[in-house]
């Protein structure tokens, strides 16, 4: 009997192991939990912010990006020039009380670089975070709260990564 409690539990076990999705934690960028404490300025140094309203000119790779965030938002339902942003969220613009920000900044542990686009249609940001070299999507900031993306395309939060 005792063996069959412990081939039963053992069976539980490896069901539930199989049943939780597996996270490939090394390809994730787990510094950028840190974006959502008190700890980023340990861990990044912003190195420079494009303001959407003040600038005169962005390059097709940051426009491309931008577009990105926008779509995913869901401000906009294609991609917009440079001018078109600038007329969303200007005086007159449907986003006028909103801002539209391009950060660069650099782990100070690792040196990669990422980029940010985010808005702030309420009290708290929310963007996407892209590793600067590739563009490539890293992770999501929804109201503060950081999510990195998984290899399988999905994503999972910083707050479950930390249990």
């Amino acid at each position: 009997m005792k063996q069959a409690l412990i081939i039963f539990g053992l069976l539980t076990l490896t069901m539930i192991a199989q049943a939780r999705p597996q996270i490939d934690k090394p390809q994730l960028k787990l510094e950028l939990c840190d974006l959502e404490t008190d700890a980023s300025d340990d861990t990044f140094t912003e190195i420079r912010t494009i303001d959407i309203d003040k600038t005169k000119t962005l390059s097709p790779f940051l426009l491309k990006l931008a577009n990105e965030h926008l779509i995913a938002q869901g401000y906009v339902k294609t991609e917009q020039t440079l001018p078109e942003i600038k007329a969303l969220f200007g005086e007159k613009g449907e986003e006028s009380f909103n801002d539209l920000y391009i950060v660069f900044f650099i782990s100070k542990k690792t040196g990669q670089k990422y980029i940010q686009v985010k808005t702030w249609p309420g009290d708290n940001p929310m963007g996407l975070i892209f590793e600067a070299d590739s563009g490539k999507l890293v992770g999501h900031n929804s109201d503060d709260s950081i999510s990195l993306v998984t290899l399988s395309g999905g994503d999972v939060s910083c707050y479950e990564l930390s249990k």
